[in-house]
């Protein structure tokens, strides 16, 4: 008992440093996501795991994305080490925003307590490991990888490592169990860790290798059992190469292959090197130098003595030579005669071993640099490493970006009638796919719409006929072929291709190809659905009665004209998404209501500091929606010297006092 409290009360304090090292994650658990595109494509990827665990889980691979295609959650990361722990929270009803913010605070804690664990096994030092701990769990390279939920969750790479080394200390099927759980976890959480990792232990065991047959065929035997296990999930990979096409890019690969140079090249997120070190001409994949603290702490480490010394020197060796990639004689044999490394896009990511490396090597340096004062001293110096570890890795505040953790309305009804077929979601634009699949965590069914790290030929085929003007007439055939019975059309997001969509849709509905369902608000323009003759309940739309507001709300969306909501809505006008703003910020936007507006106030900072605006009159936004006369003033405007943030979100309070927030907005501000 008095052990299991150490190790939770190690936990609770990694817990603890990771609150502090990412504020305010913890304040946004229910909206925060480091970035409005990857982090959508992880949090699909965990609530797809659970909903295939419950539902089907002999076809997990066999994901809702690119239909009719196989095996899509195989063109990414499946993260199916991550979501196995997590799966409770699913299961409790947790949202997935939330669940994905819950994997990203453990990546962070418990990769700080994994290295802790390597650490103290190979010196003995608690603090030492505590301080090697600090570095694995914050060092700079992995807030450049926030929006890479796979990368960040690494903490099966030191426990991989500290479970072999305390296996071949004493070679037992207890500790070989050990070695072949941590083995499959890093195999099952993240395919670059398997790859690097696999290689890395391979040549550490060989390194560590003992003259007792029990090292040997336990090692073999804890490997093969775990490859055995792993092997249906990595299969997949295999098909899709096999009915794709999918191979290695080598002009791909050259780009994320890192040069010599970029380990002297330091992360934005570093405050103590950016301003010497960083360069953002170089791609952020390459920003991999470690820090100043570890460097210093591993020189001291080579005085360690020991087979781990050698083992850590191993470790940092392959990091650096194979995040070297294509520019590189070991990545290049890699790439050319390995099957599994084919398939990496980012050779710079092996600097991950590298980290495991040095981490381990400087925890030797902290160790033999304080043994020698008395357990009080020790102790104290121990804090002050730590400190000096925390202060130079610090770099919160982090800029996260809050989505609105309800989906719109239409995604309620897609998952209440999830039973009807494959969709389709316009426009196609690759931008537009990210929000398409973190909302298809609301309703679960087969859609066309997908964005990965692999997209099939056929799916940029119907991006490209949905792109043209006009619209090709077998566009919709072409739907029809591939058994869509559901089209869903975000007017919002239509921007350059609005009049053409809405021609080919007016088309279609006179040819009674398509059906038109209703109008579900969203933004100012609403979404719109429409069923194909796929659809079991197809009836074209001329002998489908319709509510007045409904078909008038569909003629002035076809018509290009404004329609009319049911609820709060409003538009942020200035600043544009991504906007450099120059001098003073400008803030400016409308908001309507049926019930009318109470207050309009501006979020920065990850809604830490909060403006209220005054209300103006909007003789513009009147005339366009006249629907509304409970709201007199529509207008917003404020002027900022100095903008609170770099981001901003309005949230607009109706005369029912119910909020409503738009989408957050990131910018840049140069005085």
């Amino acid at each position: 008992m008095k052990r299991l409290g150490r190790e939770l009360a190690v936990v609770v304090l990694f817990c603890a440093l990771t609150a502090v090292m990412t504020w305010p994650l913890v304040a946004n658990f229910t909206t925060a996501l480091p970035h409005p595109q990857d982090p959508a494509i992880n949090t699909w990827i965990l609530d797809w795991d659970f909903h295939a665990f419950l539902h089907q889980p002999l076809r997990i691979f066999d994901a809702n994305l690119f239909h009719p295609h196989r095996y899509s959650l195989a063109f990414s990361e499946n993260l199916i080490g991550i979501a196995l722990p997590l799966l409770p929270l699913y299961v409790a009803g947790v949202p997935p925003i939330t669940i994905f913010n819950v994997a990203m605070f453990l990546a962070f804690a418990l990769t700080g307590y994994g290295a802790y664990v390597l650490a103290r096994l190979v010196t003995g030092s608690a603090g030492a490991a505590i301080c090697s701990g600090i570095y694995f769990a914050f060092f700079s390279f992995r807030f450049t990888h926030l929006t890479h939920l796979q990368h960040l969750w690494a903490m099966w790479l030191p426990l991989m490592l500290a479970s072999l080394i305390w296996f071949a200390r004493k070679p037992s099927p207890k500790r070989a169990a050990l070695f072949g759980i941590a083995f499959l976890m890093n195999g099952l959480s993240n395919l670059h860790w398997f790859a690097f990792g696999s290689l890395a232990i391979g040549l550490s065991f060989l390194l560590g290798a003992r003259k007792e047959r029990h090292y040997w065929i336990g090692g073999i035997l804890a490997t093969a059992v775990a490859l055995s296990i792993l092997t249906p999930v990595l299969l997949p990979y295999q098909r899709v190469r096999e009915l794709y096409g999918f191979r290695g890019d080598p002009g791909e690969t050259m780009q994320y292959s890192a040069e010599p140079s970029n380990w002297l090249i330091s992360s934005l997120h570093s405050r103590w090197y950016a301003g010497a070190l960083g360069d953002t001409t170089v791609n952020p994949e390459r920003w991999l130098f470690p820090g100043g603290l570890v460097l210093l702490f591993a020189l001291i480490g080579l005085t360690w003595r020991g087979r781990s010394t050698l083992i850590a020197l191993l470790w940092i060796a392959l990091g650096y030579f194979g995040s070297l990639g294509l520019n590189g004689w070991f990545g290049t044999f890699l790439f050319d005669s390995v099957p599994l490394f084919k398939g990496i896009r980012v050779p710079a990511r092996w600097s991950f071993i590298a980290y495991t490396g040095l981490a381990l090597l400087a925890a030797c340096g902290i160790a033999n640099l304080t043994k020698r004062f008395g357990p009080k001293t020790r102790a104290a110096l121990h804090v002050a490493i730590a400190g000096l570890f925390l202060l130079e890795l610090h770099a919160a505040p982090i800029r996260w970006y809050l989505a609105l953790p309800e989906p719109p309305p239409v995604y309620r009804y897609l998952a209440e009638n999830r039973l009807d077929g494959p969709i389709i979601e316009l426009p196609l634009r690759q931008d537009d796919q990210y929000a398409y699949m973190l909302r298809a965590t609301t309703h679960h069914r087969p859609m066309v719409n997908g964005v990965s790290g692999f997209v099939p030929p056929s799916f940029a085929e119907l991006v490209q006929l949905s792109e043209q003007t006009p619209i090709p007439r077998d566009f919709l055939p072409r739907l029809e072929q591939l058994g869509v019975t559901t089209v869903v059309v975000h007017a919002d997001r239509l921007k350059t291709t609005y009049m053409p969509t809405c021609v080919w849709l007016r088309q279609a509905l006179m040819a009674g190809s398509l059906t038109f369902i209703r109008r579900f608000d969203e933004g100012m323009h609403g979404d719109y659905v429409f069923l194909t003759r796929k659809h079991r309940d197809f009836e074209p739309s001329r002998a489908k009665p319709l509510d007045i507001q409904q078909r008038t709300n569909l003629n002035r969306f076809l018509d290009l004209e404004s329609t009319q909501s049911e609820g709060t809505f409003g538009n942020l006008e200035q600043p544009k998404p991504g906007e450099v703003v120059t001098g003073k910020l400008r803030v400016s936007g409308w908001a309507l209501s049926p019930w009318g507006i109470e207050k309009v106030e501006l979020r920065f900072a990850n809604g830490k500091v909060i403006v209220p605006v005054e209300l103006g009159p909007r003789p513009d936004v009147t005339a366009a929606y006249p629907w509304y006369p409970m709201t007199g003033n529509p207008g917003f405007y404020k002027e900022f010297d100095v903008p609170p943030g770099s981001d901003v979100q309005v949230e607009i309070v109706d005369g029912r006092r119910r909020r409503h927030r738009l989408e957050q907005v990131w910018f840049s501000w140069s005085q």
